[in-house]
């Protein structure tokens, strides 16, 4: 089930990889949250090593860069349509 957030971008940022160490037979738990969520960019990052963190850091700035351009738009567009609309008391 993909959870949306005001129709903004998301991805899985996955820590403590350095940490991960499957028994044999299990699955890994990187491997299950890219079962669960396949639609979702997923990005295993280790917040000790530094392992990832670039990945993540360049993929984030570009959603966010994405995000502001259409905030902006909607922003504009609402301020036109209240603009517009607007009503003004008379005395």
């Amino acid at each position: 089930m993909m959870l949306r957030c005001f129709s903004r971008p998301q991805i899985i940022a996955a820590n403590k990889i350095d940490s991960i160490q499957p028994e044999e037979g299990e699955e890994n738990p990187i491997d299950r949250l890219r079962a669960a969520f396949p639609e979702l960019p997923l990005y295993p990052i280790s917040g000790v090593t530094g392992e990832g963190i670039r990945a993540l850091t360049t993929v984030s700035s570009k959603y966010c860069a994405a995000w502001s351009v259409k905030l902006r738009s909607l922003s504009r567009r609402w301020k036109s349509v209240m603009i517009q609309t607007a009503t003004y008391p008379t005395r």
